[in-house]
């Protein structure tokens, strides 16, 4: 429910009513490679920050309930009570599951996968749908397919720079052509001049590009500035029109998100223009896709931030 158009007066009022009596809950399901560490620690490279974040904030009525699954060569398996940030499925597949019947994901609302496979090597792209990378497979794309059509679920997918994250991602429907995945869609080197770098410049030799900027610079207090779109316009009065971006960008009690964290190597995502998939030519944005199920869906991104010069931020139509 949006209070902007309640008075104040009786907005704290509802609002505490709201959390007392319709307190709703999101269910997701994080999916790693088994590259992508789940444990604490300063210098591990995972998301069990992310996955800690989560579970501690409620947004309004709405709190998260979140779990793990792994990808990994071991049979699937489920872990029964994890211990913190733990994995609660192991050897996970879209397709998996549960012992007692029924689809891991069609328990939850939402699926979020960060991607490592194939590897870190800049090789390839035979390299992204070897066996050993272990690469999403046409069943199970159809039964995520199915979800994200039938049940409205919602998808996350990320990698990184080159083709991190290509093997679990790059064929899921939507996300997979919102984004370059593979040496043949140009996917952005980690090194050279041609990497994506949204750190912020420190000098002036680094904002004149006659240095390159330093990788630290991502630890710095300085994040990068973005540009949200308006999502929402309404007029308060004839000569006021005020304006929100998409939910996605709102913070519930700091206003609009204009700032994000910055990097010193980026993927980078499509615009809003046909992009065709390796291998798969018929999954473009915009266009049908199927799996050799009978299972076909269609859906576009919309734009709702950018940087100017470096990526923008993209979420799916509702």
């Amino acid at each position: 429910m949006d209070l902007h158009h309640v008075i104040d007066i009786a907005r704290p009022v509802l609002s505490d009513y709201l959390l007392k009596y319709l307190r709703s809950r999101v269910n997701i399901l994080i999916v790693v490679d088994n590259e992508i560490s789940l444990s604490p620690g300063a210098n591990a490279f995972g998301i069990e920050r992310v996955i800690r974040l989560l579970r501690d904030t409620s947004v309004g009525c709405m709190h998260f309930q979140v779990d793990v699954g792994v990808r990994s060569n071991v049979p699937f398996s489920v872990v029964a009570s994890p211990v913190g940030t733990a994995a609660k499925y192991v050897g996970f597949r879209f397709d998996s599951t549960l012992p007692a019947g029924g689809r891991v994901i069609d328990a939850y609302d939402e699926v979020w996968c960060f991607g490592f496979k194939p590897d870190n090597f800049a090789g390839s792209d035979a390299n992204i749908t070897a066996p050993g990378a272990l690469p999403a497979s046409n069943a199970e794309l159809a039964v995520l397919t199915t979800w994200m059509n039938n049940r409205k679920g919602g998808v996350f997918a990320t990698g990184d720079h080159d083709y991190l994250g290509a093997s679990m991602c790059h064929r899921i429907p939507r996300v997979g052509t919102m984004r370059a995945w593979t040496n043949a869609q140009g996917v952005p080197p980690i090194g050279t001049a041609l990497r994506i770098d949204t750190n912020r410049p420190a000098n002036a030799a680094e904002m004149a590009g006659t240095e390159m900027i330093e990788f630290d610079r991502q630890s710095d207090a300085v994040p990068q500035p973005i540009q949200w779109k308006a999502w929402l316009s309404f007029s308060s009065s004839p000569w006021h029109i005020r304006k929100r971006p998409h939910p996605v960008l709102c913070h519930p009690t700091l206003g609009p998100i204009d700032v994000m964290p910055d990097h010193p190597h980026e993927g980078v995502v499509f615009d809003h223009v046909p992009q065709p998939d390796v291998g798969l030519a018929a999954i473009t944005l915009g266009n049908n896709y199927n799996f050799g199920a009978g299972v076909t869906g269609q859906n576009t991104p919309q734009q709702v931030g950018y940087n100017p010069c470096r990526w923008s931020l993209r979420t799916e139509q509702p």
